[in-house]
């Protein structure tokens, strides 16, 4: 299991990665189709800004009664639709400073989430359940970076 230290260094090499990222971007860049045509690569900043402030949401879930955590019927491909869709029509400096914000506002969440919490058992979206910190790991670092190594492929034309 990744430590709370972990955790938040992860989530800040995501902000800085995304910031050394967009800061070269042109304006045709911004257009660039990721994923095919699903997103461009505005599209996935969009996302990522949406998902800086996932630790509000994993440590909320474990913070509930027991029965309630849930994750059933919740449909994470119609949220992050409708998370880039509320965000896509605006302009990259606001979305670059959501994410600033969104994932500022995640570390210190996570800093000042005990570590009892921290290593609750949550369900995970693939199925099955995870601690906080492992959820958080793979929502920071892994998911993140992930659509990050996307983004640059769409933008080296691969």
């Amino acid at each position: 299991m990744p430590t709370k230290q972990e955790v938040i260094d992860a989530y800040r090499k995501v902000m800085q990665r995304g910031e050394k990222l967009a800061a070269g971007l042109s304006e045709q860049d911004w257009q660039k189709p990721v994923y095919g045509s699903a997103w461009s690569v505005k599209q996935a900043f969009c996302h990522l800004a949406s998902v800086g402030a996932a630790p509000l949401f994993f440590i909320s879930m474990a913070q509930r009664p027991a029965g309630e955590g849930g994750g059933s019927g919740f449909d994470v491909d119609a949220w992050n639709a409708e998370q880039v869709k509320a965000r896509e029509g605006s302009p990259v400096a606001e979305i670059m400073q959501e994410f600033r914000n969104s994932h500022e506002g995640g570390i210190r969440t996570v800093e000042a989430t005990g570590d009892d919490v921290l290593a609750r058992q949550i369900p995970t979206f693939e199925g099955g359940e995870a601690s906080v910190l492992e959820v958080l790991m793979a929502s920071g670092s892994e998911h993140e970076m992930g659509h990050m190594d996307d983004i640059e492929r769409a933008l080296r034309g691969g």
